[in-house]
């Protein structure tokens, strides 16, 4: 039958059996259902840890039998409870008292209550009268009787059986392991000198490789050999270790970058380098790959700023810089030309038909030409030629590589060729003349973008233009240099036929709208031109064979002008007026 033993009822919260709200007060442990409280230690727990545990540190090398009933004490779940704990050390001590007197409760004089493990004899605690108590079932226990060892599970011994041999397996690999030196190895010392029978240019057999030379030993493998299990390294002897390729400590193998080290091949790239097409990075070998233009995997290309990803070219400025006259932003690089830019709208008129192309211009390179001296210099009183001079203007290698797309933007308004040159003559003729620079008297021949960016120019300045943007449709063009009228023009590659003085290229005025072979304008201050000009080549090109019909209308507008001076007060009839109309309105002719 089970005993019972007495708790104070007071000692007890009243609302232990329906708790509200309380948690359990095992660490981390947060359930608030079906909570009780200890009868030791009158803290709540929930059923999992409401199991009273003595506390106490374990001691696992201590064998003896008392220990491990306090070891297995110290397995039970539930919570820790020093109440618990002082009962349990107390009366471990009275009913067996072959337990130690190690297990003495650290602190004296407490009001020990008998644990309900124990069976127990006698009459229970007094108290006095006034106090209330609970009738606790007490499970019967007998001391383990004949080894104390049967009392522990087959399990756990098993388990513990097989963790001892493990470790003592481990201690016994470890101690038996040869830990050679890497490098080279003192054999034993022989005697600091040699003896009697180890007659001088004798090797000392017992202990090779060490050789007598005039009375003192000194290491000779190369004369002496060496040891077993030995061989010669570097006027030394080593232990001979060889690798699972068979390459011997400390060679390096044929598979290259692995060294041979104490048995174990490791890679030593620094030591054995790499096998062609690899590139050696610390002590590894990486395969060398390329991107399309050579350049190797995460190295900067040799145009900057590119950097090779992984087979793909990707601007990385950061890492690789920026060429000459180019400013990094971020990871990319823009030419210091192509900074401050500005969309500028440049009008033409192609058959009638008013149209536009708007355009972007860079402050940063019409800043630069503009800071370009307009002198030539002479070297042994040899001058640079008029042509030189003037090709000086179109050909500038920073105007070129940014302003040439402006024949791109020309060419996709349309495909017809001859179309694109009427384009691009309309749109300089277009370009208002600078009459500013004319009255002032500041003519400093500007370069072409200038008059592209500040849209406005004098005849010279236009004209290079022209000529320009025509070489960069592929168009033969020349220019017409007039010194007596200090004017200049541009001549198309056309049938000979059409051209202007029988030169092979169609005469194109540029200061204002006007139609291609007509060359019979007035200028101001001049009149018309009489002097025959000075032919300076641009380019070789495309030839203008469609300029028949500009060529007829040309010599119309001629007859329809020789009419109106011949007339009174420039009155015309209406046929002819309707002729010239026409005209003004195809080509965008200016009337004033």
């Amino acid at each position: 039958m089970p005993r019972h033993r007495s708790v104070r009822k007071k000692d007890v919260p009243k609302n232990h059996n329906n708790p509200k709200k309380i948690t359990c007060s095992y660490f981390s442990c947060n359930r608030t259902d079906n909570i009780k409280y200890c009868k030791y230690c009158k803290e709540p727990y929930c059923p999992e840890h409401i199991n009273p545990t003595i506390i106490g540190m374990p001691n696992f090398k201590d064998t003896r039998p008392e220990n491990i009933i306090y070891m297995e004490k110290l397995r039970e779940k539930g919570h820790p409870c020093y109440p618990y704990s002082e009962i349990w050390r107390a009366e471990s001590k009275i009913f067996k008292p072959w337990i130690t007197s190690s297990y003495e409760p650290k602190s004296a004089g407490l009001p020990y209550l008998l644990p309900p493990q124990y069976e127990i004899t006698g009459k229970s605690p007094q108290y006095s009268k006034d106090d209330e108590y609970y009738d606790v079932p007490i499970t019967s226990y007998e001391p383990p009787k004949g080894n104390i060892f049967a009392s522990i599970p087959p399990k756990q011994i098993a388990i513990i059986i097989i963790l001892l041999l493990a470790i003592i397996g481990i201690v016994f690999i470890l101690s038996q392991k040869e830990n050679p030196a890497q490098n080279i190895i003192n054999i034993v010392n022989p005697p600091k000198n040699c003896t009697p029978d180890w007659m001088s240019g004798k090797c000392y057999v017992p202990n090779k490789p060490w050789y007598c030379d005039n009375g003192n030993p000194v290491k000779r493998p190369d004369k002496c050999g060496c040891p077993d299990g030995y061989r010669t390294y570097m006027g030394d002897c080593i232990p001979k270790i060889a690798c699972s390729d068979g390459t011997l400590h400390p060679e390096c193998s044929t598979n290259k970058p692995y060294q041979c080290i104490n048995g174990t091949l490791v890679e030593k790239a620094t030591e054995c380098g790499c096998p062609e097409g690899y590139l050696q990075k610390n002590d590894s070998c990486k395969k060398i790959q390329y991107c399309s233009d050579g350049t190797m995997y995460d190295e900067c290309s040799a145009n900057k700023p590119m950097y090779c990803i992984n087979g793909v070219l990707t601007p990385r400025a950061t890492v690789c810089g920026c060429p000459e006259d180019y400013i990094q932003q971020g990871d990319s690089c823009v030419s210091r030309y192509m900074t401050f830019p500005k969309e500028v709208n440049y009008n033409y008129v192609l058959r009638g038909n008013s149209d536009s192309i708007q355009y972007t211009v860079y402050g940063g390179l019409k800043d630069y030409l503009a800071s370009q001296p307009r002198y030539f210099i002479c070297y042994g009183g040899v001058c640079p030629s008029i042509q030189e001079q003037e090709m000086t203007y179109i050909d500038e290698p920073h105007q070129k590589q940014i302003a040439s797309d402006i024949a791109q933007y020309i060419q996709s308004k349309t495909s017809n060729l001859d179309d694109q040159a009427r384009i691009a003559i309309s749109l300089v003729q277009n370009i208002p003349y600078d009459y500013d620079a004319l009255y002032s008297g500041n003519l400093r021949s500007r370069y072409p973008y200038e008059v592209l960016y500040d849209k406005k120019g004098v005849c010279g300045e236009k004209a290079k233009l022209l000529a320009f943007i025509l070489r960069e449709l592929g168009y033969g063009v020349v220019l017409f240099e007039y010194d007596i009228e200090r004017h200049e023009a541009v001549g198309i590659k056309c049938p000979v036929e059409y051209s202007y003085e029988g030169t092979g290229y169609c005469f194109i005025e540029t200061t204002a709208p006007s139609i291609i072979t007509y060359s019979q304008e007035d200028y101001i201050g001049v009149g018309k031109i009489t002097s025959s000009p000075t032919i300076i080549h641009v380019s070789d090109g495309y030839s203008f064979d469609s300029v028949s019909k500009e060529y007829n209308d040309a010599k119309l507008l001629e007859k329809i002008n020789a009419i109106i001076s011949q007339s009174r007060g420039g009155i015309v009839d209406q046929y002819t007026y309707n002729q010239w109309k026409s005209l003004v309105y195809e080509y965008g002719l200016i009337t004033n």
